[in-house]
């Protein structure tokens, strides 16, 4: 069990950290969830990726016009932030 309020996960390409990322998101999805992405061509795979899981439903921040602190679950990327 995390008891973190932030987890960073951070490995090469075909390590796994999509199917972990889905596994957390899904012990914690009653909570409200922001998962980064390094930019913004990758928030749509990401956001796929993690709603692979039925009882997950992110949205990409790309994709909506409602202010984001109301989604739960969002799909944000770095470059945005910036």
């Amino acid at each position: 069990m995390c008891t973190e309020r932030c987890v960073l996960a951070k490995s090469p390409t075909g390590s796994g950290k999509s199917t972990a990322a889905r596994e957390l998101a899904q012990e914690y999805s009653h909570k409200r969830i922001l998962y980064l992405v390094s930019s913004r061509p990758l928030a749509y795979g990401a956001r796929d990726s993690l709603n692979e899981d039925d009882s997950l439903s992110f949205i990409s921040y790309l994709e909506t016009d409602r202010p984001l602190h109301h989604i739960p679950h969002l799909v944000c990327s770095i470059q945005s932030l910036w």
